[in-house]
């Protein structure tokens, strides 16, 4: 039977009972500007266990909690909509210019507040872009390794377009409708890139989407990205070089290309031996490109090239078979290092002559929001790389921060459950209990008479931990001991919202010394 700790210990991103609001933008595109950009719906997303007849989502231009006497856009009642989904006529045309990362706010103009039928609010959101995450984070992050963390990407990302209408076919041809600068501006970190050696052209090297080229070069994603980098300091970019499928009939034109890449890159990259450290060291040596490339060279692969990146690549063209793939995938043991979850309807030449009107922006509409669902409440714990179509279409990005943020207290949370489940020594309950798996020998499991406990939060490993049993006060308190012997922890009632923890110091009768 579950004690209260281990629903407290249980440190999922979001309390099923929280609401949750977030806005998105349709992968389908609604109409064009004048000068033929892609516009595209404003929708929002909703998690609300328990709606009433009386809660509104209201959608504003403007920050409602900051101008009170703002007017919604406007108003909408949730539980008419049993899905949580709803699709806005707001129109948002897509950008084709770059966006400035360096701007206030990281809000794109548009806010959703959901108020309940009291008329507070539980929850509100804007459509953000993430320019800086990982910096933002780091001090949760910086002790784990890149395959430790979760990582926003695009699938066949140079394969973007934004100011051309699609004719029959031409709709499988693009992934993404933004270019590399502006998906890392947005957020992601990780980019699925193909390429196509052309030779009686002038720059040679062009994106493809298998054998359908693009009319990107390489030479302008890597300039993108340097300028990205010029921006940051602590972003760290994947180049997942994974697929040459025209052209590269030689060694020779595959050397040609690493050094465009090395020549553009050089200075950023990352080295392999790195790849088991964690983001701080990475960060320590003034690094911030990872490039992968998927190719065996006759005399060895150089030594700033990563290998190819293990991918999970269900190659479904539905909904239910790319679910049943992926429960299958997440049920075994993932991959050893960085590998990435294709979270994407991928359609077979069949699928595409059958259907020549759909394109990928339609198979992305399909999936998106049950990635969103998949990745934020089955299978965080496990991703690592989460690459998708027309990724403003789902959460992911977000899911991806909130996660790597409750990574530490999960790691550690971990560990103190084995600690209250191994029970105190009622005739001794000022114990030392040490780091490590040892502890569930020594004591034995019986926590139901606690209801109120003290929780460590673990921004660092810890050398010891104590625990502290008063059962006349129904209390257990855990603490940490660090180099300068300070004590912090955190203080939970039993029914505490889970992981959201309130810093406090522990008091020194309160925890034993070491």
């Amino acid at each position: 039977m579950p004690t209260p700790l281990d629903k407290i210990l249980d440190c999922h991103p979001y309390n099923p009972d929280d609401i949750q609001i977030f806005l998105t933008i349709s992968s389908l595109y609604s109409f064009f500007t004048k000068n033929g950009l892609v516009q595209r719906w404003l929708e929002v997303n909703w998690v609300a266990k328990n709606s009433s007849d009386g809660d509104i989502i209201n959608v504003y231009n403007q920050d409602p909690i900051h101008n009170s006497s703002e007017k919604p856009l406007l108003t909408m009642y949730p539980k008419k909509y049993p899905s949580g989904y709803f699709r806005t006529a707001i129109k948002i045309p897509v950008e084709a210019s770059f966006l400035n990362p360096q701007q206030k706010s990281p809000c794109m103009g548009y806010w959703a507040t959901y108020f309940n039928e009291k008329g507070k609010i539980q929850a509100s959101t804007c459509l953000k872009m993430h320019p800086f995450w990982m910096e933002r984070i780091s001090k949760y992050i910086s002790h784990l390794r890149l395959d430790e963390i979760m990582i926003p990407g695009s699938h066949d990302s140079g394969s973007f377009s934004y100011n051309k209408k699609t004719i029959p076919y031409t709709g499988y041809k693009y992934s993404q409708e933004l270019s590399i600068f502006n998906q890392m501006v947005y957020g992601l970190r990780y980019f699925d890139l193909r390429v196509g050696y052309y030779e009686k052209t002038y720059a040679k090297y062009f994106i493809n989407h298998n054998f359908l080229k693009t009319d990107h070069t390489v030479k302008s994603v890597l300039d993108q990205v340097k300028l990205f980098l010029k921006t940051s300091k602590r972003e760290i970019i994947i180049l997942d070089f994974h697929n040459f499928p025209h052209g590269f009939k030689t060694e020779e034109i595959h050397v040609k290309l690493l050094n465009l890449i090395k020549s553009e890159l050089g200075l950023f990259f990352i080295p392999y031996n790195l790849s088991n450290t964690t983001l701080n060291n990475i960060w320590k040596s003034d690094k911030n490109i990872i490039v992968s490339y998927n190719y065996k060279f006759k005399n060895g692969t150089p030594a700033y090239l990563w290998p190819s990146i293990p991918r999970a690549w269900g190659n479904k063209h539905d909904k239910e078979s790319l679910r049943a793939y992926f429960q299958e995938v997440f049920s075994k043991p993932t991959p050893k290092g960085l590998w990435a979850a294709m979270a994407e309807m991928t359609p077979d030449t069949l699928f595409i002559l059958l259907h020549p009107e759909n394109g990928l922006r339609n198979m992305a509409e399909q999936i998106n929001k049950e990635v969103t669902h998949w990745f934020r409440d089955l299978y965080w714990q496990k991703a690592n790389i989460v690459a998708t179509d027309y990724f403003l279409g789902n959460h992911v990005i977000d899911v991806a921060i909130q996660t790597n943020q409750l990574k530490v207290k999960l790691r550690y949370c971990k560990k103190l459950r084995l600690y209250y489940n191994s029970n105190l020594e009622k005739e001794n309950p000022f114990s030392t209990i040490k780091h490590g798996e040892g502890a569930a020998k020594r004591y034995q499991a019986n926590g139901s008479h606690f209801d109120a406990m003290t929780v460590l939060s673990c921004p660092k490993p810890i050398p010891k931990v104590n625990l502290v049993s008063r059962p006349k006060h129904n209390t257990v308190f855990v603490g940490i001991t660090r180099v300068d012997n300070q004590r912090e922890c955190n203080n939970i009632q039993g029914n505490a919202q889970i992981c959201q923890m309130k810093q406090l110091r522990c008091h020194t009768d309160e925890t034993t010394k070491m």
